[in-house]
Order: structure tokens, then C-alpha cells, then sequence
């Protein structure tokens, strides 16, 4: 299944997904950061949906090392404001 990231925090992510997700079922992602030359994997729920075919996930199974990369990207990423 292929999902497109919305949102991304270090908690977890809003992603849009053609098929439609389920509340509680469990998730493997890979996302790509800086031009796809570093990747957060792990595993999330889906907490629930947020709009049509949108979807909240919390990562639960985050590997050290990638949660560190995924900060340093956010620390580095401009904020962004949502309309």
C-alpha cells in the first residue's frame, strides 16, 4: 500500500491513502527525508480519520537512531501553517 505524508511530526503523521484504513490497524511506513537519502521506519496505528481518505497515525516502533534523524529534520524544516 502506498501513502502520501500530509503531515509529519515526531509522534506521528497524517497521510492520505487511496485504500481506505481502518481505526486501530497497525501500519509498517517508510518515509522518506532530504531527498529520500535518509528514511524513517517503524510501525503506527491509525488513530482515526480526518477527511476523506485521510488518515491520523501514531507511531508506536520507531528505531532510535531514525527517530533522532526524524527530529533533526523537523528542526530543520520551516513551520508550517495549516489553512
Amino acid at each position: 500500500m502506498t501513502a502520501r505524508t500530509v503531515d509529519l511530526g515526531t509522534g506521528g503523521a497524517r497521510v492520505t491513502s487511496d485504500r481506505p484504513l481502518r481505526v486501530d490497524e497497525e501500519l509498517r511506513f517508510d518515509v522518506a527525508l532530504r531527498d529520500e537519502a535518509e528514511h524513517v521506519v517503524g510501525t503506527g496505528r491509525v488513530l482515526r480519520q480526518d477527511g476523506h481518505n485521510v488518515y491520523a497515525l501514531r507511531f508506536e516502533r520507531v528505531a532510535p537512531e531514525c527517530a533522532r534523524d526524524l527530529q533533526s529534520f523537523l528542526d530543520a524544516s520551516p513551520p508550517t501553517r495549516l489553512h
